[in-house]
């Protein structure tokens, strides 16, 4: 649904049997949601709502309906608080107090301590919960290939970012102690450092003459993809970056296709890269996360790793699909280290989520 322009929501909806609303229009509009009588509420990438704290998730909590319908490919990004989240909205009453749900499954079974657990959670939802894998939906998928490339900086690049990771080092303990009051501090640091291993250039612009080892990486991969007929993907969470992307591939005389959020005319380019020769599709993950299906390409580079494994995972599986190679560039670099730690979040989840009865030690993640 979209813009009212000054129409009353009841209006809108009229004798409609499925009214298609957006997360946004949802929270700004929720008095009008709620003064309407609704058969059910249905969440497509219920993901969206998995923050029990946020706005989003307190009017789908809200909204009075018999039944309501969560559907994602990642029901856990972060921990099993996200699980409990769509559990309230969908199965109210499960596991009524966060607090008790935290004290009592998230942090022994996310610890490992307790394998017993895992296995009494999955038989408490697994009524209330359908899974289906790839495996189910395409019979034999094509196999799926990953790769993670190491990047050595070169000598220039190498001493700005330690420099910069020194002080870093220095500054970002000493915060630890109150997370929540210097969490915005913390992450400021983070993605300094993720951006000096992508391009010292991102943080100021007196480094504009410094070579950025990854892309130089990057495009010595890429020339083989295009030079083998193939077509790529490229995804970057910085657009400051793709735009240095996009001046290397010009200087080479690689076409390529662009994509992010300000991009105007979206479906226009999509349909330009599917239609199209060019081999090249340059992606924002904020633009390119959701709404993409672009089987075209047999290639996909993941230029800078940002949120969790499951996160990371569904954002780049959407767009791909199954039967891909997807490359990895990874300096190694202080921000990745705490994303690999982080992969047991990944663990979590497919435990969880299985519909095996096994409770063995090893399906426990371990940090």
């Amino acid at each position: 649904m979209g813009n009212k322009v000054g129409r009353a929501l009841a209006a809108i909806v009229g004798d409609a049997d499925v009214v298609v609303t957006s997360y946004a229009l949802f929270r700004i509009d929720e008095d009008a949601y709620q003064g309407l009588d609704w058969s059910g509420l249905v969440l497509e990438g219920a993901q969206f709502v998995n923050n029990h704290q946020a706005k989003t998730y307190r009017c789908a909590r809200r909204l009075a309906t018999p039944f309501k319908l969560a559907i994602t490919g990642t029901p856990l990004e972060n921990s099993l608080t996200d699980l409990w989240s769509l559990l309230s909205i969908a199965a109210p009453g499960m596991f009524p107090d966060p607090k008790a749900f935290t004290e009592t499954y998230r942090k022994p079974i996310e610890r490992g301590e307790a394998p017993e657990l895992l296995g009494k959670l999955r038989r408490r939802i697994r009524p209330f919960m359908r899974r289906r894998t790839k495996e189910q939906v395409t019979a034999e998928p094509p196999p799926e290939q990953e790769q993670v490339l190491g990047v050595q900086l070169n000598p220039r690049h190498a001493k700005i970012y330690q420099t910069h990771l020194q002080r870093e080092r220095c500054k970002v303990p000493s915060l630890l102690d109150d997370v929540e009051k210097n969490r915005f501090t913390i992450l400021k640091s983070l993605i300094l450092l993720r951006q000096l291993a992508l391009d010292p250039a991102l943080v100021d612009e007196k480094y504009a003459g410094v070579r950025s080892s990854k892309l130089d990486v990057f495009l010595e991969q890429l020339r083989d993809v295009v030079g083998g007929r193939h077509r790529a993907l490229v995804f970057s969470q910085f657009t400051g970056f793709l735009k240095g992307v996009r001046e290397r591939l010009e200087a080479e005389g690689i076409e390529y296709v662009y994509l992010d959020g300000r991009t105007r005319n979206r479906p226009k380019r999509i349909e330009e890269f599917k239609t199209g020769t060019a081999p090249v599709f340059l992606i924002s993950l904020k633009a390119g996360g959701f709404g993409l299906n672009l089987t075209e390409a047999d290639y996909c580079f993941i230029l800078d790793l940002c949120g969790t494994p499951p996160r990371r995972h569904r954002r780049w599986t959407a767009p791909t699909g199954s039967g891909r190679t997807r490359t990895s560039c990874s300096t190694g670099s202080w921000p990745t280290r705490p994303s690999r730690r982080r992969s047991s979040s990944c663990r979590t989840a497919s435990a969880t989520c299985s519909t095996r009865s096994s409770t063995r030690a090893e399906n426990c993640p371990r940090r």
